[in-house]
């Protein structure tokens, strides 16, 4: 229910007229919070109007905050989200999302929820391929 609570609210973030509306603060504030919900799901969600949600902050501080998203995310799915919105950033902060993308290549291997699950599975190396192939 909260997935599909959060994709509307999704959709009406990543409008400006719903943002600048009198209702515009409390979508945001509740997608903003999704961003860390419990549910990959509902996180994945709301990571489609990061942008939106961040438009007036400038390129660096969204960079930034997409980092420590990367950094806390256990999910690989929500992780390559994360990953394909920060190569959108390139183009205007090129040194901060290289900054970024250095830190998570050097970052200690953490378990994904995926690897938890199948610890055979070696999921954590695909993150790894997926921040080379961004680099290439």
């Amino acid at each position: 229910m909260r997935d599909r609570a959060i994709e509307g609210l999704t959709t009406l973030a990543c409008r400006e007229d719903w943002r600048s509306s009198e209702h515009g603060d409390l979508i945001v504030g509740r997608v903003k919070a999704a961003l860390s919900d419990e549910n990959p799901v509902v996180r994945m969600t709301a990571t489609h109007a990061f942008r939106a949600l961040y438009a007036d902050d400038a390129a660096p501080d969204r960079i930034r905050l997409l980092g420590e998203l990367l950094n806390s995310e256990p999910n690989l799915n929500v992780k390559n989200v994360l990953l394909s919105i920060l190569g959108t950033e390139a183009h205007e902060s090129p040194r901060e999302v290289d900054d970024v993308l250095r830190e998570l290549a050097n970052e200690p291997k953490k378990p994904t929820e995926e690897a938890q699950e199948d610890e055979d599975d070696d999921e954590g190396a695909d993150f790894a391929v997926d921040i080379l192939t961004f680099l290439t």
